[in-house]
């Protein structure tokens, strides 16, 4: 019997095939082509993003204040006015007060006989046709009341016709040049004049002037926003307090003022004109300035400010 023949193995044959193929110098063994690894987007492109969003964001916050802006402008613009003005008197004795509450409006006292209070009101509104504004002056009411020597003068307005309808009530009162004075005025200035005695004052957003005034002990004037405005004395052995939030003070006092000064701005700067008086600067912001303003130094003046100057001169 013969031998079988070997059954011939292709996959090695292939393999020893492939070995002893002749390498081709001109042709080189290429690396197998790998995929390229996706990245993600860049953190520039999301800090461009960034930016476009914050921009239209700003574009579109400018242009509906624009809108606003332009549309109050057109609303003033068409508006109409309605007024009405009443006076007042009330008989009063030696030492008469007067209590005033104003939500908006402005507010003068000036110096009149002893014995009377004149009070002259004018009521103010604005809307956007003569009915309107008529109604919403109807809606307007001032309450004036007497206890003795004591008088009494409130505004009331309607709900929103203060912004809605510009809504005001002026107040000029005349009365005896020693009358006692608390006034809370919302919005709008104050203006008193030629008064000797206790003012307690204190306003929103206006400014307060007070010409050739004296403040007797426990007088306080306070302005939220707006600057405070004096051109008179401190009464003797008085202590007195002036303060604002926003805005600046500027008081014009005798030469001889007996009173100690205490002034204060946490933000701004205190100016002496007239007294040998050292400031002192806090913090790189604000200022203090403490000393006599006079000989004697029975009373004080305390001012305190958060932002802005103050301003202390000779007459």
């Amino acid at each position: 019997m013969g031998h079988d023949a070997p059954v011939p193995n292709h996959s090695t044959a292939q393999v020893e095939a492939r070995s002893a193929s002749p390498v081709d110098p001109s042709h080189p063994l290429q690396p197998t082509p790998r995929h390229p690894r996706r990245r993600g987007p860049r953190w520039f492109v999301w800090l461009i993003g960034c930016v476009l969003g914050v921009l239209l964001l700003a574009l579109l916050a400018c242009a509906l204040v624009g809108g606003l802006v332009v549309g109050i402008a057109l609303k003033l613009a068409n508006e109409v006015t309605a007024t009405t003005t009443a006076t007042q008197s009330f008989a009063v004795n030696a030492l008469p007060s007067l209590t005033i509450h104003n939500a908006s409006g402005r507010l003068d006292v000036q110096p009149g006989p002893a014995g009377v209070i004149t009070a002259q009101i004018t009521k103010s509104a604005r809307d956007t046709s003569q009915s309107a504004a008529h109604a919403a002056l109807d809606g307007i009411t001032v309450d004036t009341t007497q206890m003795g020597d004591q008088i009494a003068i409130s505004t009331d307005f309607p709900a929103g016709s203060v912004f809605a309808s510009s809504s005001s009530v002026n107040l000029l009162l005349t009365v005896p040049p020693n009358t006692t004075i608390a006034a809370n005025i919302t919005a709008g200035d104050i203006q008193i004049s030629g008064i000797g005695g206790l003012l307690e004052i204190s306003g929103g957003a206006g400014d307060i002037t007070l010409q050739d005034v004296a403040l007797a002990d426990g007088s306080h004037i306070h302005m939220t926003t707006g600057s405070v405005t004096m051109q008179g004395a401190v009464m003797a052995n008085a202590s007195v307090d002036i303060s604002v939030s926003t805005g600046d003070v500027d008081l014009h006092l005798p030469a001889d003022t007996a009173a100690q000064l205490d002034a204060h701005t946490s933000l701004g700067a205190i100016h002496i004109s007239g007294w040998p008086m050292q400031t002192t600067r806090i913090n790189s912001l604000g200022e203090d300035a403490e000393g006599p303003l006079g000989a004697q130094t029975a009373g004080a003046i305390h001012i305190r400010v958060d932002s802005g100057d103050i301003t202390v001169s000779q007459m």
